[in-house]
């Protein structure tokens, strides 16, 4: 949701956040809200960052992850993965006026949806 296309692969990811890892500080922690615990082949969490024990500005998000069995190794492997992050820019109402207009056009222009 941040990146303009999706990590695909173990080494497109190792390499993301090793990179990440090496450009913050070592007191930035993730630090899970909530996590759910209803189905063992998916897992929703929610979760915001802290610096020195105080909540990080616009570091709070939820993410989402399946599994599934890796059959010649007989390991869980993650097969998806969606993170959402709090923008720094909230759109607040605004955000609801632009949905607004944008299904007013598609209602009466239907084949606009086929450009989405």
């Amino acid at each position: 949701m941040v990146f303009p296309r999706p990590f695909v692969g173990r080494g497109a990811v190792l390499e993301f956040f090793a990179g990440f890892m090496g450009s913050i500080s070592p007191d930035l922690l993730f630090v899970i809200d909530d996590i759910s615990g209803e189905d063992s082949r998916a897992v929703g969490v929610t979760w915001h960052l802290e610096w020195k024990g105080r909540p990080f500005p616009f570091s709070r998000g939820c993410s989402f992850y399946r599994v599934e069995l890796e059959e010649e190794r007989q390991q869980l492997q993650i097969v998806y993965g969606r993170d959402c992050v709090e923008p720094a820019a909230k759109p607040g109402e605004a955000a609801l006026v632009v949905i607004r207009a944008v299904t007013w056009i598609l209602e009466r222009f239907p084949r606009l949806a086929a450009l989405l």
